[in-house]
């Protein structure tokens, strides 16, 4: 997939609605499966209400159930709500029929959920989109009983945009995804220059792996105000994590020019990000074209070789990204 500047700057770009709070559908139970077309274009899934009055995710059976198949947590912190599901990541290599996953509403929440984490020895990782494959939240075959998820992207999926700083700036929850943030900026004219191709990923993920894709200068392309190049993780400003303190975990605001932000700007899932500011310019239209008949041995031939090389495609856009689809 490589994405260029539109040929028509006239030709408005689409609107969308704003996000809505949504959680991740769990695939693994008796009811149909969905193709693989379609679980990746279903992204997530309804809450619905339950008979206690409060809510849980489709497919979720809520702590306290006779259902529940997992040992309950001790003494987990009131509030918040608890419920088993099933985990799939979107490729399907990592599936598990039922883990304890939560919805922490604030960052309060994250840091209460954290300490009680660390005092009854339970491991608490943030849950995003579930676009990975690789082993940063489950690994697969490991005991799971003492692990909870945090889900990020039913509450803490603030968008909020402030047009007015020099840079603009937007800030948002860890589970706030690319679309909403994207739409957000849109609504000021403001925009990024690179961002991977899904809009469905939750911007903390995107952030813990350095994003998707290649984002460089085109020949002859100079960078405009607001704007960067190089990953997403370069436009951050300023972003809230859950760290140490000596005593106990707490919430620590780091601005970019403090030394100590440069591990978590890539972090790899090794901490709990709640919040990040990230710079923004000027509305940046681009064209997204997708190959599929394009060889691994022509896309990544040696430099200066001819053909449709990833080089090339560099040079002519300078916004690149090679997706590997595992069941293909």
């Amino acid at each position: 997939t490589w994405s260029s500047p539109s040929p028509d700057p006239q030709r408005p770009l689409p609107s969308f609605p704003p996000a809505k709070e949504q959680v991740q559908m769990t695939l693994r139970d008796s009811s149909p499966r969905l193709s693989r077309r379609g679980f990746i274009a279903a992204g997530a899934g309804a809450l619905a209400l339950t008979a206690l009055g409060g809510w849980t995710p489709v497919h979720a059976v809520p702590s306290g159930s006779a259902a529940s198949t997992l040992p309950t947590p001790p003494a987990f912190p009131e509030g918040i709500d608890l419920y088993q599901q099933a985990y799939q990541n979107w490729s399907k290599e990592i599936m598990l029929d039922a883990i304890w996953t939560c919805a922490p509403r604030t960052p309060d929440d994250v840091v209460r959920l954290v300490n009680w984490a660390h005092e009854h020895g339970y491991t608490i990782r943030p849950r995003g989109a579930m676009h990975g494959w690789t082993p940063l939240t489950i690994v697969n075959g490991a005991p799971v009983d003492r692990v909870i998820l945090a889900d990020t992207m039913v509450h803490l999926n603030h968008v909020h945009v402030n047009p007015n700083g020099s840079p603009a700036t937007v800030s948002a929850g860890a589970g706030a995804t690319l679309d909403a943030i994207t739409t957000a900026l849109h609504q000021h004219g403001l925009g990024i220059a690179n961002l991977p191709a899904p809009g469905v990923l939750s911007i903390a993920g995107a952030l813990a792996v350095n994003a998707h894709g290649a984002a460089l200068p085109a020949d002859g392309e100079a960078r405009m105000p607001g704007h960067t190049f190089g990953s997403l993780s370069n436009l951050v400003t300023e972003l809230t994590a859950v760290v140490w303190d000596g005593n106990a975990y707490t919430l620590r605001t780091f601005d970019r020019a403090d030394p100590d932000i440069t591990p978590l700007l890539t972090h790899l899932g090794r901490t709990f990000i709640t919040s990040v500011t990230l710079q923004a310019g000027p509305d940046f239209r681009l064209r997204c074209q997708s190959f599929t008949d394009i060889t691994w041995q022509e896309l990544f031939s040696p430099a200066g070789a001819p053909g449709r090389t990833f080089e090339s495609f560099i040079g002519s856009a300078g916004r690149a990204e090679a997706i590997w689809y595992p069941f293909t």
